[in-house]
């Protein structure tokens, strides 16, 4: 989709990114949409980066340094367990889901709050955000590629998104 489509977006999830040093288009669209669409935004990045807005909901997830497949997979895990997205639906574009809900057993509370230093409240918010019905973008930066799990991380995300766009 075009970048003007983030000025629509229900939720916008900005992963590991300085967006507005990284792509200032983006960040116009994205503060566009959160005056004229309600647009959600949701930062996840280990550094507190500075991102002006007049969005209602505006999730801040300054995780611990490392933790990134850790986040990601809880907020996975969440969207299952909660039933914020229909596991069925998914099921049908993703043929080996049982597999992949089996990978994240590991995901509690307890050890996604040890590993990102968030509380879980704060990441159930997030993935209920990210989760609801609409147009839903996931923005990653330059820090996912130059991670040293860049992409493991990479390939966590495509399965989050997976799950918020067939769930």
């Amino acid at each position: 989709k075009p970048i003007t489509a983030l000025e629509h977006a229900s939720a916008v999830l900005v992963f590991n990114s300085d967006l507005p040093s990284e792509f200032t288009v983006a960040v116009n669209a994205i503060r566009k949409g959160a005056i004229h669409a309600g647009t959600d935004i949701i930062i996840a990045n280990p550094r507190k980066v500075v991102f002006k807005n007049e969005a209602k909901t505006d999730i801040r997830l300054t995780f611990n340094y490392g933790a990134d497949l850790a986040l990601i997979n809880r907020i996975c895990k969440i969207l299952l367990e909660k039933k914020i997205v229909d596991e069925a639906k998914i099921k049908v574009a993703v043929p080996n889901l049982g597999d992949f809900v089996r990978s994240l057993s590991l995901y509690t509370a307890e050890y996604a709050e040890k590993i990102t230093g968030l509380k879980d409240d704060l990441l159930i918010r997030s993935a209920e955000r990210i989760g609801k019905n609409g147009d839903k973008f996931i923005l990653c930066g330059n820090d996912v590629i130059e991670n040293a799990q860049g992409e493991q991380v990479l390939n966590a995300l495509l399965n989050l998104a997976t799950m918020i766009h067939y769930g």
